[in-house]
């Protein structure tokens, strides 16, 4: 499933257009039937669902806390969870209907260099918010069914910043004129260029490329050019 602009989204299967949806659309990987339209209606900056739709990780729009909802009983007590790294998308990450992956404020991370990303650890927790597993000191995380991909970042080489001088307005310079994102799909023994985005049915991840505008395989195939964010489903 790709988006595309700001007012509506583009919905793909096998690899064809057949139809449209908004943007501010969340669904669930394993049914198109069950989603979240705005998640921003009910405080969160962004949200993610299970599997099967059942629940919802919210991301307050206030403070950056990370809250478990019961999608079946709206007006029920939401869980409070733990203070998360950012409101990004990648801040929170479905493993399984019972398991999820945050990357978690932790004061023992080295700082990031990149603006508005705290330190932080990713943490896979279960829907009663019991910790299972700590983890590599990470900005963000990307799981599909079997796989994960952790999100870091990496100082730009000589001629990125060359390029950077000649070509960008320096009144507009900030912290990601400097760094560009990496992922792992192995627990950060290795790291490679871009922002992890999604895995698709395959358990393929999909990354955005850390220069350009186009979205690959993490074996390096062009799968989308011009697309602001990605959502995978049956």
């Amino acid at each position: 499933m790709e988006y595309l602009g700001t007012d509506r989204g583009v919905k793909y299967e096998n690899g064809h257009a057949i139809g449209h949806f908004p943007t501010n659309l969340v669904v669930a990987r394993d049914g198109q039937k069950r989603f979240v339209v705005d998640p921003a209606n009910h405080g969160c900056a962004t949200a993610t669902l299970s599997p099967d739709g059942r629940h919802e990780l919210c991301i307050s729009d206030r403070n950056d806390t990370l809250v478990l909802k019961d999608t079946r009983h709206p007006n029920a007590s939401s869980l409070r969870i733990a203070q998360v790294a950012s409101d990004t998308p990648s801040a929170a990450s479905w493993v399984d209907d019972e398991r999820f992956m945050a990357v978690i404020y932790d004061k023992t991370c080295p700082f990031t260099q990149v603006y508005g990303y705290e330190p932080a650890r990713v943490t896979t927790m279960d829907l009663a918010g019991r910790v299972l597993e700590r983890g590599p000191c990470v900005l963000g995380v990307v799981a599909g069914k079997r796989r994960s991909a952790l999100m870091g970042v990496a100082k730009n080489g000589w001629w990125r910043n060359l390029r950077q001088t000649i070509s960008d307005d320096p009144r507009y310079y900030n912290t990601f004129d400097a760094v560009h994102m990496t992922w792992s799909v192995d627990d950060g023994k290795t790291w490679h260029p871009g922002m992890p985005l999604v895995f698709d049915g395959n358990d393929t991840l999909l990354y955005a490329a850390a220069f350009g505008d186009d979205v690959r395989t993490e074996y390096g195939q062009v799968a989308f050019t011009h697309v602001g964010e990605i959502q995978w489903s049956r």
